[in-house]
């Protein structure tokens, strides 16, 4: 278990500025501290150019060893300055 403890400060826009301060400590049960990796190094697929919209390509695997919320993997697409996906 990870324990942060962090000074907040609260500052208002009046004149005089008045601020108020605050301790807080995190409890951290869990880091995310191991990166998901994909089973095989490169995906590469070949499509037709005819394929219907919404046609499965190809999949795509990765694993992340971490329990619970950490574990789960989620995909998307990104799109690039060279490529637009719709």
């Amino acid at each position: 278990m990870c324990l942060l403890c962090i000074q907040v400060e609260a500052r208002d826009h009046g004149s005089p500025a008045l601020t108020g301060t605050t301790s807080v400590t995190v409890f951290v049960a869990d880091i995310n501290d191991v990166s998901p990796r994909f089973v095989r190094r490169r995906y590469q697929y070949y499509i037709d150019e005819d394929k219907p919209s919404g046609s499965v390509i190809g999949q795509l695997r990765a694993v992340d060893p971490e329990h619970g919320e950490f574990g789960v993997i989620r995909y998307s697409l990104a799109p690039s300055a060279e490529q637009v996906y719709e």
